[in-house]
């Protein structure tokens, strides 16, 4: 200790000095980081790691009416795409959802003051289509409640994010990408009969799980998920015929 103190005295340092000082100001890095601003982060929800080359492609390809479109590689399968001006930034969020690299890339502005583990690219807005609707299945409230069991419906300027065609609803619906991707739901009709609802999903990736439909895929939950997603979809009696014939396999996983 008495070494370091007589180094300090003979360099002239000073107990008093703040060892731990910037060597850029704050206005100069909020200068810097102001550069920044019309720039979307984005992360390619894959088991696999994306390969780059493929990313710089699709970008030139998919975003090719901007116009070099920079990328800056973050941290595994995850980049900022910096754009010219706002309203690029704008037009791209509104023709959600993009493919990069074969896979969904989810997307969110970029702000330099949130650190990247705080950034939270788990949700994705789709476009899902409800088919197989009987007229009574029409009403606003039950319309709500499909959504609702979907995730998440995105209104714009005051008006339902729906829209009615036919016996077909299409609704704007933000997801929880960890857990699966609906195929339908169960109503019941005027008659009191059980329908099969059917949800279609819009530029549905191609990479996707067919067992547990889980974009961003957990391999130990996977096996489990399939499973209640097998047995939601039956009917009483289908499910009686299957318990029937596989009693033990049932208790076995149980």
């Amino acid at each position: 200790m008495a070494a370091i103190t007589r180094r300090m005295k003979e360099t002239n340092i000073s107990h008093s000095v703040n060892l731990s000082s910037s060597l850029i100001s704050a206005k100069e890095v909020d200068e810097a980081a102001n550069k920044w601003k019309n720039c979307l982060i984005g992360k390619i929800i894959s088991k696999d790691d994306a390969d780059f080359d493929g990313v710089q492609k699709d970008v030139n390809i998919i975003w090719r009416k901007y116009r070099r479109v920079e990328i800056h590689t973050m941290s595994r399968n995850m980049y900022v795409f910096k754009f010219k001006n706002e309203d690029e930034v704008e037009d791209v969020l509104k023709k959600v959802l993009w493919i990069m690299d074969f896979n969904m890339v989810v997307l969110q502005k970029y702000d330099a003051s949130i650190q990247l583990k705080d950034y939270s690219l788990t949700h994705q807005v789709f476009s899902v289509l409800m088919s197989g609707l009987a007229l009574e299945h029409l009403d606003r409230g039950i319309i709500d409640k499909m959504c609702s069991d979907i995730g998440r419906r995105i209104d714009e300027d005051s008006k339902p994010g729906f829209s009615i065609r036919g016996r077909m609803v299409n609704a704007r619906i933000e997801v929880d990408l960890r857990k699966p991707l609906k195929r339908g739901v169960w109503l019941l009709t005027a008659t009191k009969q059980r329908v099969w609802v059917k949800y279609h999903f819009e530029k549905q990736p191609k990479k996707i799980c067919t067992h547990c439909f889980v974009l961003d895929h957990n391999e130990e939950e996977c096996e489990e998920i399939t499973w209640n997603l097998f047995i939601y979809r039956m009917t009483e009696k289908q499910f009686a015929d299957f318990y029937a014939k596989n009693e033990h396999k049932i208790h076995e996983m149980m």
